[in-house]
């Protein structure tokens, strides 16, 4: 926060002659701790653990008391930086700490629990930070954006659950990506008053019998990224045929090279959390769309783990004799053992997701 306020407030405070005083002293202070401000959050912070290590070789093996290691990791009075923050922050509404990209970085599914450990060590720092605040009368929010297979080993290793409250953004409403399209194309073709003449502005409305926006978003994994990516994908094929808009054989072809992207994305990150299989998505390559149990573990060579991950990325999921369509992770909220249950009891089938199909060759 000291960084933040002698980053953005200067030409406030010089304005401000409350504030002027408290923004110079936190200058002062900021800048006696030497803290290296170069890359992001994450990077910081593993430069601060290297230097608190080095730090840390030069003292007795021995267990240290919090203010030693507060003087350990500072090397400087971090009260009178704590004071002069709090009088300047005094001064303002309140205070919106937004901690974001922390595990950019981290394999899916793959955490370690030193990883959730510096999570949870961080919960509790902008819990404490709060009380802090609000001992001063200043209204402290914190908001840290993590990705759903973190939050839930964060759940899974904290004892003491429901500190903190949880806000779910999944994308699994159409409406949504209606409105991120909107918005896209009406940045650039003005205008733009509703969806329907944002996608009429760049795309014919079907491919065959279906509308061309579900089309589209079906096979995708209702990811915005993976929207836009197959957007991208439609408009490159247009432009490179000379179309002034994207046709249903336009979006025909662009999924083949949105296909390949998917499936080169997903192995990547399969590679990263589970290295008993080399490239096991291409066991799958000419299957069949519709997969009995047996046949599902044969393709993984019996390996229920490796069928559970392959459920949780996307990859396949899983058709109920009493359900119109089949189901994938991001619409049971990536509750792994709840879809697969029908499909290991014989009450149900594995489908291999759109997104997949046409790379894989599915039948």
């Amino acid at each position: 926060m000291a960084l933040k306020i002698t980053d953005r407030e200067y030409v406030w405070a010089q304005r401000d002659q409350t504030l002027r005083p408290h923004f110079l002293r936190i200058q002062e202070l900021y800048s006696e701790q030497k803290i290296d401000e170069s890359g992001d959050f994450s990077e910081r912070l593993l430069a601060q653990v290297k230097k608190l290590g080095d730090r840390f070789s030069d003292r007795p093996q021995r267990q240290l008391t919090g203010g030693e290691l507060t003087e350990l990791l500072f090397k400087g009075d971090i009260r009178s930086l704590d004071d002069a923050v709090g009088a300047y922050l005094e001064q303002k509404d309140e205070v919106w700490l937004l901690i974001d990209n922390l595990d950019k970085g981290w394999p899916t599914r793959g955490a370690s629990a030193d990883d959730i450990l510096i999570l949870r060590s961080l919960l509790e720092a902008t819990r404490k930070i709060q009380r802090q605040l609000e001992r001063r009368g200043v209204a402290f929010h914190c908001l840290v954006f993590l990705r759903n297979d973190i939050f839930e080993l964060l759940v899974a290793e904290t004892p003491d659950k429901g500190k903190d409250t949880a806000i779910v953004l999944d994308w699994d409403d159409v409406e949504a990506f209606k409105k991120i399209l909107e918005a896209r194309v009406g940045g650039s073709v003005p205008g733009i008053r509703s969806f329907d003449e944002a996608w009429n502005a760049i795309a014919e409305p079907h491919v065959g019998t279906q509308s061309s926006f579900s089309y589209v978003v079906e096979r995708t994994l209702m990811r915005p990224r993976d929207l836009l990516r197959f957007v991208r994908r439609c408009i490159e094929v247009a432009v490179n045929r000379g179309h002034d808009k994207v046709s249903s054989d336009d979006i025909r072809k662009a999924e083949e090279s949105y296909s390949e992207d998917m499936l080169k994305e997903t192995q990547f990150e399969l590679r990263d959390v589970y290295t008993r299989h080399v490239d096991p998505l291409y066991e799958f390559l000419g299957c069949s769309v519709n997969l009995s149990k047996a046949e599902a573990l044969g393709l993984v060579k019996n390996d229920e783990k490796l069928l559970e991950l392959l459920l949780w990325f996307g990859v396949l999921g899983v058709q109920e004799p009493r359900q119109a369509e089949p189901r994938f992770g991001y619409e049971v909220r990536y509750n792994v053992a709840k879809l697969m249950a029908p499909a290991m009891q014989d009450k149900g089938f594995f489908v291999v997701h759109p997104a997949f199909r046409r790379a894989l060759e599915c039948r």
